[in-house]
Order: structure tokens, then C-alpha cells, then sequence
């Protein structure tokens, strides 16, 4: 578990091609381990964009990790309340969590983060980078991927700059660009879907300056749905979001901001509202897809150049995001000494994450073998956790089932926050100790019963210890840890809980086998 990584002469460890979300988290997570990293993107520049604005609170999680909650937090906000309109007509006003059928969600000490919070996706990559820069990388913009080539000891690729071809020789390269991934096409990989032809939907960032900002405004003449428009307005922006649907089997009208106020007005009935400013416009159908491998070689897919999601309710930036976070752990481990084998599995944990989101999970299981049942009952779990927190990796290899039974908290799922009260008698906040790169045990003591004293200290593992005490009861319930038995588990650089045992062996072991 060493910290640190020799690169060889002339070979840069990990290529990344795209700089949105995932690419910005994937070369964030690698920074922070001492992995030496470029970032290219076709781009001239970053694009100022709304695009995907929700983030689930899982990912909120990811940002809380990576130190960078507070900025996300400054810069966004809760989800606006929604009204319908006809024309200036208020019909109804809702908050987003009723018109999904829920419970207003509420902050626990185990899931701090309680909802989606919105911040436009141009801000969010403007955090990213800005963090980059902190470890001395920069977004190279204007660089165009164009085919790769694996080599005995990695890849090289061909990029295009300023009209000038160049390679560059890395040991891992990563496709992070987009659903037209440059690096999917060049590996033959099939991107297996659809596209739905019966939808359309024209979206932009528009300002709108007679209307009152804070509400989702939604305008639906005669509940015809085909004909809604919306505008949502973006934190800390005179801008809005601009959506509405076109009709699916007519040419795309011209992408302008005369096009958006015609159906504006027409479809509002109002002619008092002046849109402007339109720095942003796209026409797209949603798309359902997945490819049919993340990785070929010491290539990667992660983000979009894996799988497309329709866009509601964002889900695809999300799952992009915990694709990065997945994988650069991985490959860091990997550069500094661990088993290559670890890499195998990225796919093995993230592609059925994919598959469930996009609905395509349960068909997938029944071909391996599960029974119909067990298998929708999984896909139904997964896509109804909208906010990510409940996804695991139960059954996967880096998940040791040492001790399980009727627990709330097993080896594959989120480790829980909660406050804990340490030896020391003070309190903290367990995301707290667990940010950071290192592995760490949480070792649940019972009398004088310590059984991770067993575990040979290391490099980047930190060991809590949590004893059976009155402040300590929340966070032992919260992991089913009984008050007279000793547990130990063993947390992932990733937040998720390798091992729960009450033998330190298996802790070992689990170490061993990941890290050599």
C-alpha cells in the first residue's frame, strides 16, 4: 500500500480522453495518490452549460471525499419548488419530492446529504478543474483523440492538435468522452441500445428577466404534455433551463433563441416574457444505452463512453461520477505495486450499476442464471433509488462475506457516516476520518476484546477504534454491530465496506490479495 509511484522513463501512467464530470473526478482521484495524469479534450474550450444539474446525494458523498462539499454547496442549491402556469395563471405549486410520490427526505447522521441538490454542470466541472490546478494539472483543451494502439506494457494513442498529429505512450488510457466516445469507436466496442424516435426535446440556458426567479415554471396548454415548457431556474444565475418537446417526426427547427421564444409564447400564451442570451442550445433524443464491455486491454470506458441514460432524473452524470470513483482507486493501487488482476474489477462492480439504472439488469441476470424474481427485484431496487446511496456490490469479488446474517450493513454497501466516540472521549464525525486515500478499519471493541491489535501496521491503513459506549450506541446500530460483540470492518478508499468479520485474519487476507 505503498504512496507513492516511480513512473518509467518516457511513460505516462494513465491518459485520460475527455474533461467532463467523470474524466475531472477520474484524474482528481489519481492526483491526490501521486499518479502523474493528462487530461485531454476535443473541446476548444469548456462549454458553459446546465446539462446534467442534479447531483444525488451519493455523489454529494464523493465531493464530501474529495474536499470539495463546501464549493459545491456555496455555488448550488435544494431543487426548486415546481408551479404550473396557465399562461400567468398559478394552477398549483408542489415541491419536487411530492411530485415524485415521496417523503420529504430528511438529513440522518448515516446519510448526511438527504436529497438532490442542483448546481449547473459547467460549475461543477469549474470546481473540478479548479482542484486540479491545485495539484498542477491543467485541462488540455484543443486535443483530439484519434485511434490507439496496445502495446506489450500499455497504449499508445494518436492525438490531433492545431492540425498536428502527435502520440503519446501511456501505460493505462481511459475513455471519458461522451457517449460518441472517440476511444469506444477506435476499440470496436458495440454501444448496444436504442435511441428513441419518439422523443424530442430542445434544451438551453436562456435568461428571462420578467420572471419572478426560485420556481420551477411549467406551462402544459390543455395537459397536453407534448406541448409543456419549462424553465428552471439555476442557482446563483439569472439564467434558466429552457426545456421543451418537439414534435418527434418533424425536421429540428433552427437552434436559436428566435426558435425558443416562439414556442415560448406560443405555448405560454404570454408575449410578456422576453427570453435572451441563449449560451447554450441542444436538440437531442434520449438515449438507453450500454457498452458491451468497460474495458478491452489497458483501455477503459467509464462516464457516457459506457453507458447513456435518458436524462431524467440525471442519473447519468451521477453514475459517471461513481464510475471515476471507482476506478481511480483501482488504478493507483495497481501503479504502486497491487495485483493488475484488481483492474478486472471496475467492470465486474460498475456494469451492472449501469444495467440497472438503464433497466436493463434484470434480463442480463436471468441469462446467468437467477431466477425472474430475484432478478427484477434487483433491477426495481436499484432504479428506485434514485439517490444512489443503496447501491452495493454484494456478491462481487472485493466483497468478503465473512459474517453476515440479518445485518444491516454488509460486506458490498455504503459505509454509513454517523458520529463516533473514539478512545479519546471526543467525538468526530466518521466521514471525517475516512476522507482521504487510505483504507480504514473500524474496529467495534467490545470489553477489552480488540481484535484488529492482530492487524500488522502498514501504509495507508488507518484502524478507529469505536468501544461499546452510550455515545457510540447510534453508530454500532447503524452498522448492526451488537453492544457485546466484537466486529470489525474493513472500508475501501471508496467508501464501501470490503470486509465485515470478527476474525482479523480476514482483514489480511482482504489486504493481501488487493494490494499484495
Amino acid at each position: 500500500m505503498s504512496s507513492q509511484f516511480a513512473e518509467d522513463a518516457g511513460e505516462l501512467p494513465v491518459l485520460v480522453v475527455g474533461a467532463g464530470p467523470a474524466g475531472l473526478v477520474l484524474a482528481l482521484e489519481l492526483a491526490r495518490r501521486n499518479i502523474p495524469v493528462r487530461l485531454i479534450d476535443a473541446a476548444p474550450a469548456p462549454v458553459l452549460a446546465s446539462k446534467a444539474k442534479g447531483l444525488q446525494p451519493r455523489t454529494l458523498e464523493i465531493f464530501d471525499d474529495l474536499g470539495l462539499i463546501d464549493p459545491v454547496q456555496e455555488d448550488g442549491g435544494e431543487f426548486p419548488r415546481w408551479r404550473a402556469y396557465d399562461g400567468a395563471k398559478l394552477l398549483w405549486e408542489k415541491a419536487i419530492w411530492e411530485l415524485l410520490g415521496r417523503g420529504k427526505p430528511v438529513a440522518t447522521p448515516a446519510r448526511p446529504y438527504a436529497a438532490t441538490w442542483m448546481i449547473p454542470q459547467w460549475r461543477t466541472e469549474d470546481i473540478l478543474r479548479n482542484a486540479l490546478l491545485d495539484h498542477g494539472i491543467e485541462v488540455e483543451f484543443g486535443v483530439e483523440f484519434l485511434w490507439s494502439e496496445e502495446e506489450t506494457d500499455g497504449v499508445t494513442a494518436t492525438v490531433r492538435t492545431d492540425g498536428q498529429e502527435d502520440t503519446i505512450a501511456c501505460r493505462y488510457l481511459v475513455g471519458a468522452d461522451g457517449a460518441g466516445s472517440a476511444v469506444r469507436k477506435s476499440l470496436g466496442i458495440a454501444y448496444s441500445g436504442e435511441t428513441s424516435e419518439d422523443e424530442l426535446y430542445i434544451v438551453a440556458d436562456v435568461k428571462a428577466g420578467a420572471l419572478e426567479p426560485g420556481y420551477w415554471m411549467n406551462w402544459t396548454p390543455d395537459g397536453d404534455k407534448s406541448r409543456r415548457v419549462s424553465l428552471c431556474p439555476l442557482p446563483h444565475s439569472d439564467y434558466f433551463q429552457f426545456v421543451a418537446p418537439l414534435p418527434p417526426d418533424q425536421p429540428v427547427p433552427e437552434l436559436s433563441l428566435e426558435t425558443l421564444q416562439a414556442l415560448f409564447n406560443a405555448r405560454t400564451g404570454r408575449s410578456d416574457i422576453a427570453l435572451s442570451d441563449a449560451r447554450w442550445i441542444i436538440a437531442h433524443r434520449p438515449n438507453t444505452r450500454l457498452a458491451d464491455a468497460m474495458r478491452d486491454g489497458s483501455v477503459f470506458l467509464m462516464g457516457d463512453a459506457a453507458h447513456s441514460a435518458p436524462t431524467s432524473p440525471g442519473q447519468g452524470l451521477n453514475i459517471s461520477i461513481q464510475d471515476a470513483y471507482n476506478l481511480g482507486w483501482k488504478l493507483a493501487a495497481v501503479m504502486q505495486g497491487a495485483d493488475p488482476s484488481l483492474l478486472d474489477t471496475y467492470e465486474e462492480e460498475r456494469r451492472p450499476i449501469a444495467a440497472g439504472v438503464l433497466g436493463l439488469l434484470a434480463r442480463a441476470l436471468i441469462e446467468k442464471g437467477m431466477k425472474a424474481d430475484e432478478a427484477q427485484e434487483r433491477q426495481r431496487r436499484i432504479q428506485s433509488d434514485i439517490f444512489h446511496l443503496d447501491h452495493n456490490y454484494r456478491g462481487a469479488s472485493l466483497s468478503t462475506v465473512s459474517k453476515g446474517g440479518d445485518v444491516p450493513v454488509r460486506a458490498g454497501d455504503r459505509a454509513p457516516d454517523g458520529p463516533v466516540t473514539g478512545m479519546s472521549g471526543r467525538p468526530v464525525r466518521l466521514f471525517d476520518l475516512m476522507r482521504g486515500t487510505h483504507v480504514m478499519v473500524l474496529n467495534f471493541v467490545s470489553g477489552t476484546n480488540d481484535l484488529a491489535s492482530a492487524l500488522a501496521p502498514q501504509p495507508g491503513l488507518r484502524v478507529v477504534v469505536i468501544p461499546p459506549t452510550a455515545a457510540n450506541h447510534a453508530i454500532r446500530r447503524a452498522y448492526g454491530v451488537a453492544d457485546n460483540g466484537p466486529t470489525l470492518f474493513l472500508i475501501r478508499p471508496d467508501g464501501y465496506i470490503g470486509v465485515r468479520s470478527d476474525r482479523a485474519r480476514d482483514l489480511e487476507d482482504w489486504l493481501h490479495r488487493v494490494f499484495g
